[in-house]
């Protein structure tokens, strides 16, 4: 805790996040001769950017080479300069991150941690050419932390690489997407505010169809206002989600942020999805099917629990039972087509006519739901197997053998 006009020194060792809820100055000094027994003297003392004011490129020049002075501390002769990059962990790629245009290896990074040990960012301490640099950050709407400083015999010096001219006192507020299930009856937005948190402040957000229509997924809203209370660093808004029966693939609506002069966004409008709760079951009608072998087809039927929104391509794969697959039966998979908007359909299974007396023989029907299912909330009933009979007619009559004996006094020969 600090009180107005006072201050604290720390001593650290690796790259490290500084956050205060009041407007405070960090500074970055080096250690002289004196206290790192180094050859080293003098140390300089920077002023550290707020995240803030961070820009997306810096045109730098750092010290040049010095020739050695008689009578100095032996050692190096020539400046050796240093800058220090910071990126949130939000605009970090390192692909896009450069010095002079050229890359930086990855491994120069380094996890910048907040207290609870969450990564705010990433961090470099890259060695510098003498002379004019350029470091920046290829995408326009990123930011980052430049500053430079270096050493020599008895001097050394420092500064920040820049800031950017946005006002610290402006709160950065980022709105979260969520996913909700259509009977949740609201979709809750979080949002959360960094900065200045002292003061109460609001900002608007109007709903945008996307997927989703207002009026029959959920109920617009426009200019709604949303507020953080002083000292509040969280709220949220809801937005009405209309629950109907009709069962419908994923859908989605934006809720765009308005601009404000009093707030800053850091992260893109939030997306409402909204997962459809009216799953259809599709399932066989029966679980028994009969025909005769002479009809030369087994007869049956798919039912769903509601009529689909969209037309669904559901496979059929059959196996033997005692009847032999291929031979008795066509076991090719079936792919067949469930339109939109209906709750029945019909298929057909050929059946082989071999006029051989075979008696009752059975194979088996399972349903296999194919890719696209999860998004049309379809899935399997209860009956989702079934059992196909094959009842033979050909019944052939013939004499068991081919010679039969009787006797005269008996009148008759038994055949």
């Amino acid at each position: 805790t600090l009180n107005a006009g006072g201050f604290m020194d720390l001593l650290i060792a690796d790259f490290c996040l500084i956050q205060s809820n009041r407007p405070i100055g960090v500074f970055q000094f080096s250690r002289s001769f004196q206290t790192d027994n180094v050859l080293i003297s003098d140390p300089f003392m920077l002023s550290v950017p707020t995240c803030e004011q961070y820009r997306d490129s810096y045109a730098v020049a750092t010290a040049p080479f010095e020739p050695a002075i008689a009578g100095t501390v032996t050692g190096r002769v020539a400046y050796v300069n240093y800058t220090n990059i910071a990126v949130p962990a939000e605009y970090f790629d390192v692909s896009l991150i450069t010095v002079n245009n050229g890359p930086i290896i990855a491994s120069e990074f380094r996890p910048i941690r907040r207290a609870d040990n969450s990564i705010w960012g990433y961090g470099a301490q890259l060695l510098l050419d003498e002379g004019a640099q350029v470091i920046s950050h290829q995408d326009p709407n990123a930011g980052l932390s430049v500053t430079l400083y270096g050493f020599s015999n008895q001097m050394s010096w420092g500064c920040t690489g820049g800031t950017g001219l946005s006002p610290v006192a402006i709160p950065r507020v980022q709105c979260n997407d969520t996913t909700v299930v259509e009977n949740v009856g609201n979709a809750i937005v979080q949002c959360e505010r960094s900065g200045l948190v002292d003061e109460s402040v609001s900002f608007t957000i109007t709903t945008v169809d996307g997927t989703a229509m207002a009026g029959t997924d959920y109920t617009a809203v426009t200019a709604q206002t949303v507020t953080f209370a002083s000292g509040q660093s969280t709220t949220t808004f809801s937005v009405s989600i209309i629950n109907d029966f009709i069962p419908e693939q994923v859908e989605r609506f934006t809720t765009s942020l308005i601009p404000n002069p009093n707030v800053i966004f850091t992260s893109n409008n939030p997306v409402v999805t909204i997962e459809d709760d009216d799953g259809i079951t599709v399932e066989f009608s029966d679980p028994v099917y009969s025909t005769f072998e002479s009809t030369g087809v087994l007869r049956a039927a798919l039912v769903s629990s509601l009529p689909l929104s969209t037309a669904y391509q559901i496979r059929i794969r059959f196996s033997s039972g005692n009847a032999t697959r291929n031979v008795d039966f066509t076991s090719t998979p079936l792919r067949l087509r469930f339109p939109a908007g209906v709750t029945r359909v019909n298929f057909t299974v050929p059946i082989t006519v071999d006029g051989v007396f075979e008696g009752t023989e059975s194979f088996n029907l399972r349903l296999d739901l194919t890719p696209g299912a999860e998004a049309l909330r379809v899935r399997e009933g209860d009956q989702n197997t079934a059992v196909g009979r094959i009842i033979d007619q050909a019944l052939r009559v013939q004499f068991n053998q081919t010679t039969y004996t009787g006797s005269e006094q008996s009148g008759f020969v038994p055949v």
